[in-house]
């Protein structure tokens, strides 16, 4: 509902309408309209052409449809629910918020049904002897064709929904709005050692990092994944191809300067390096596996150990090294996927409140980022004081799927 009141603001004229002038307009418009219609009717038939008059009556009658249409919609609308919890009038607001959901008022505007998905390793991975890629390549289009055929959407899980509000009681607002401290890893003691690849370096190749990092230790931690780790790991993918999608789509709300050059220099190295184990290896290895497991895995068995040597700075080694530290210490953390997605969402929230006012605006003309949800839930969630004092806090109330739900 917020984010539909927010395009209401900025690309309609809600804002005049909604007003007590624009509200006099519109009840005083409906009656005009019926009145001339009525002096029509009674005025001098011979005094027209038969097509006039057919003409004339059909706009008016379509005018006051259209007029009763307008007026029901704007009862029903989501300013009016807003006008009315203003103003604690709970029963027209139950009334017009029940109607709204039998009536599905909101399904002509859907948002945040999807987010959107890249992945590094399945793009390197592509086939390259595909004709589309190579037209597009010839006529100079190669990178918006990638962009564009090689990212996705997926639905909204109630996992990844549940994992934010979840995540979102546990912390303060302090915590949430300058997570780049990655209190996840100082809660695990990992802050010393894994440091340098989150607060130390840019917030886009701590992205770049730390996917890399994600898709190895995916790939190598567990031949199955036990049923209760399922929605975790779905929400670690999720969260990870998202930040990845933000940083090619829409590098405009990620913080920070982004170098254009360090992306191509990643996938080119990633793709000589898959190359290169393609023409080298057998056609009789394990064909179950997806070429982009077996480019992690590869990975790994390369440049997972400590002591591999990354002088160049290449950006897959780093995440590659984070991937064999967290691997070699799974030990010492019982639950290593929640300090992972602890780190993407804590990565996730410091996004949504650095990325500007104008950023989250501009996408509302397209339905909206999921990343302008974060940002508006947390402003929004009710923190206790204390947490203007510099110590740990918690979320007094509950939240519930409900006001994430309200959001979008």
């Amino acid at each position: 509902m917020e984010l539909s009141l927010m395009y209401d603001i900025l690309y309609s004229k809600a804002a005049v309408i909604h007003t007590w002038y624009g509200r006099c307009i519109r009840v005083f418009s409906l009656p005009a309209t019926v009145a001339a219609l009525l002096l029509f009717h009674f005025s001098r038939r011979d005094a027209y052409h038969i097509v006039d008059f057919a003409v004339t009556y059909a706009l008016l009658i379509g005018a006051i449809l259209l007029e009763i249409t307008t007026l029901l919609r704007t009862v029903g609308s989501s300013w009016t629910c807003a006008f009315l919890h203003t103003r604690k009038w709970d029963w027209p607001c139950n009334s017009v918020m029940f109607t709204r959901q039998i009536v599905k008022a909101g399904r002509s505007r859907l948002w945040l049904d999807s987010i959107g998905q890249y992945n590094l390793l399945d793009f390197c991975t592509r086939d390259m002897t595909d004709l589309r890629g190579r037209i597009a390549m010839k006529v100079g289009l190669e990178n918006w064709f990638n962009k564009l055929h090689y990212s996705n959407t997926t639905s909204i899980s109630s996992d990844i929904k549940e994992f934010v509000l979840k995540e979102i009681q546990k912390r303060g607002r302090g915590d949430i709005r300058n997570a780049r401290r990655m209190c996840i890893l100082y809660e695990n003691k990992m802050d010393e050692e894994l440091s340098w690849s989150t607060v130390d370096i840019d917030f886009e190749k701590s992205i770049l990092v730390w996917h890399v990092a994600t898709d190895v230790y995916l790939c190598c931690f567990k031949e199955e994944v036990e049923h209760t780790e399922k929605p975790v790991v779905k929400v670690i993918k999720e969260i990870s191809n998202y930040m990845l999608y933000l940083l090619l789509q829409h590098p405009d709300m990620l913080p920070g300067p982004i170098r254009i050059g360090l992306y191509p220099k990643v996938c080119a190295s990633l793709v000589e390096l898959w190359q290169e184990h393609s023409t080298s290896s057998s056609e009789g290895g394990d064909n179950n596996r997806s070429k982009s497991k077996k480019l992690a895995s590869l990975l790994f068995q390369k440049f997972g150990s400590e002591s591999t040597d990354n002088e160049h700075g290449q950006v897959y080694l780093d995440g590659t090294a984070v991937a064999g530290y967290l691997l070699r210490n799974e030990c010492n953390v019982p639950n290593m996927l929640g300090l992972i997605a602890g780190v993407w969402f804590e990565m996730l929230c410091y996004a949504a409140h650095h990325c500007s006012e104008e950023s989250h605006a501009r996408q509302l003309s397209t339905g909206g980022e999921f990343l302008t949800a974060v940002w508006l839930l947390v402003e929004h969630i009710k923190f206790p004081k204390s947490e203007d004092d510099g110590g740990p806090s918690h979320v007094s109330t509950e939240i519930s799927q409900q006001q994430l739900d309200n959001v979008v």
